[in-house]
């Protein structure tokens, strides 16, 4: 288990680099992939040296991953939770509750139509990668406290 979750870090800001190479060779891409690429090479940096015990890694991974939520609920909130809430009558709840539902229908939409590849990529940016840096953040955070 030591291995495992450092190695699945590695794994999830690989594949989030690889998102973010793909959104940058569009020529509409948004700000935010710059931003998501550079969090990207820091997160990848700072699993690897995880992997390799460095002393000051955990904090670097926990850096990585905060402002990636960060990041996320930054660009949740204005993409699609504030919009929603001026152009409707929704309380928070309402409008964050409804934004989560669009994206699962956009992930039910790509699956319905047979493009599994657009699919995994909404699911894996939209509900795994937080999640992952979600219980990274947690894994992290109770080592230090076992440590301390």
């Amino acid at each position: 288990m030591q291995r495992a979750l450092p190695l699945l870090a590695v794994a999830c800001w690989l594949l989030s680099a690889a998102q973010v190479a793909e959104a940058l060779s569009h020529p509409t891409y948004g700000s935010e992939y710059v931003l998501l690429g550079l969090l990207s090479v820091a997160g990848l940096a700072s699993c690897v040296a995880w992997l390799a015990s460095w002393r000051y890694a955990p904090p670097a991974v926990a850096g990585a991953a905060a402002l990636y939520l960060i990041l996320y609920c930054v660009r949740l909130w204005t993409a699609q939770i504030e919009p929603r809430m001026a152009f409707t009558d929704a309380s928070l709840l309402e409008a964050t509750l409804d934004s989560l539902r669009i994206v699962q229908a956009t992930v039910a939409h790509s699956l319905s139509i047979g493009n599994l590849l657009l699919a995994a990529g909404e699911l894996f940016y939209e509900w795994l990668m937080p999640l992952a840096q979600v219980g990274t953040l947690a894994w992290v955070i109770a080592a230090s406290r076992r440590a301390a």
